[in-house]
């Protein structure tokens, strides 16, 4: 049998609420990507820090949806912190941003990806790409659905675009935001049409009640349980939330 693989996945965002509170570009970076506080910083920065000293790669996905209100500088600077310490950047987004865009790369507003129709789903993933490679990030190839929102014309749009993995089903999400036609037991990665399904992984705390293997959704010890029993299990991987 093979060994388990650890995903460690980072949402990486700028956060809708703080922009709505007036926040501005500088000051959503410096709390929601450097993670800064009266005692130091404690965002991805840090994280990679960590990850650096246990010669670990984590893999960013990066929401370049912002820069339809905030401008592309910030995206900017997430791209380089991430690509300059040599992790991998991948796509994220969340659809809210269309909300207050002046010149959006589609008309339709939505909460989730996967609320708006396919062909939208398309361009927006389309543009998103497209972002994130002219700021440097190398081909983008992988995508997650902020809010796990996405649905089975997400997967097709991905397939369009030629990208190869999605991570977007989450069996805490699943029948909400969440609309990805699988099990809602659904754990191990599988092939639909041409996209690798790489669901988060988690814990069955009670039945029916799953909770995510997310940083601060599980205790350490929960964390570690879940890691072990996954390799003694031969689970062909373990996909892990930040």
């Amino acid at each position: 049998m093979g060994m388990t693989i650890a995903l460690i996945t980072v949402d990486t965002e700028l956060s809708a609420g703080l922009f709505q509170r007036g926040w501005g570009a500088d000051a959503n970076f410096d709390a929601s990507i450097l993670g800064r506080t009266a005692q130091g910083d404690f965002g991805i920065g840090w994280q990679m820090d960590r990850l650096d000293e246990h010669g670990l790669k984590a893999i960013f996905f990066v929401d370049p949806a912002p820069a339809l209100v905030l401008g592309g500088d910030v995206i900017a600077r997430i791209v380089d912190m991430v690509a300059s310490r040599g992790h991998y950047i991948e796509l994220h987004m969340h659809a809210e941003w269309l909300t207050w865009a002046e010149n959006p790369p589609i008309a339709a507003r939505a909460t989730n990806v996967g609320d708006l129709q396919a062909a939208d789903q398309a361009a927006l993933l389309g543009w998103g790409c497209d972002l994130l490679e002219r700021l440097g990030a190398p081909t983008i190839s992988a995508f997650r659905a902020g809010n796990f929102g996405a649905d089975d014309a997400t997967i097709a749009a991905l397939g369009q675009l030629g990208m190869a993995w999605d991570s977007s089903f989450n069996p805490a999400f699943a029948g909400g935001a969440c609309r990805i036609s699988l099990p809602a037991d659904s754990i191990d990665p599988i092939v639909i049409g041409a996209v690798t399904q790489m669901p988060v992984s988690g814990i069955w705390a009670s039945p029916g009640q799953f909770r995510s293997a997310q940083i601060c959704a599980l205790s350490a010890r929960e964390m570690t349980g879940a890691l072990r029993h996954a390799a003694e299990t031969h689970r062909p991987c373990f996909n892990i939330v930040t």
